[in-house]
């Protein structure tokens, strides 16, 4: 029913998925567990709206003297939100997120808690199936939650900008 009132042409799209990754390579560096659920509705007029959460919680291997290694252990929620416009061969993409990682560590490995914002924006050109320019950029924002205690007890903040121009 609610599709009806946002006027959809189709039912909006949810998925949920459960990720899980364990070795690089032959070595197991370390653990990492993410779900997430999305959220995508198609407008009018070729308009998109999605929205997106993620949790996901990473756990780095304690053993062969990484002892300390749980330091880097974090647990992450993000929350993504965007809007498309598809009008011929371009398609127009803004999306707006935020995410919170926290250290698991009972004590210890504050410096490596983050809270960032972004924005990121792309343009894509399809001239045909096989060539595709494309351009993106975006801006991020970074706040970690304490001083790193080895790097002359600094704590890292600032933005993070990218300007991106490739084809596929």
């Amino acid at each position: 029913m609610s599709c009806l009132l946002l006027g959809t042409r189709r039912p909006p799209v949810q998925t949920r998925h459960i990720h899980g990754q364990g070795e690089f390579g032959s070595e197991r560096l370390s653990k990492t567990l993410a779900v997430d659920s999305s959220w995508q509705r198609e407008g009018v007029n070729g308009w998109y709206q999605s929205l997106s959460g993620f949790y996901t919680k990473a756990r780095y291997d304690t053993s062969n003297g990484g002892e300390l290694n749980d330091l880097r252990d974090v647990d992450q929620i993000l929350f993504t939100a965007g809007l498309t416009k598809i009008a011929g061969p371009l398609t127009h993409s803004l999306n707006v997120y935020t995410a919170d990682e926290s250290p698991a560590a009972a004590s210890g490995g504050d410096h490596n808690g983050r809270t960032f914002t972004g924005l990121a924006y792309s343009l894509l050109y399809r001239i045909n199936a096989q060539h595709t320019p494309y351009l993106s950029t975006s801006l991020q924002d970074v706040e970690h939650d304490s001083t790193h205690p080895v790097f002359f007890n600094t704590k890292h903040s600032g933005e993070t900008k990218s300007l991106t121009l490739g084809w596929f």
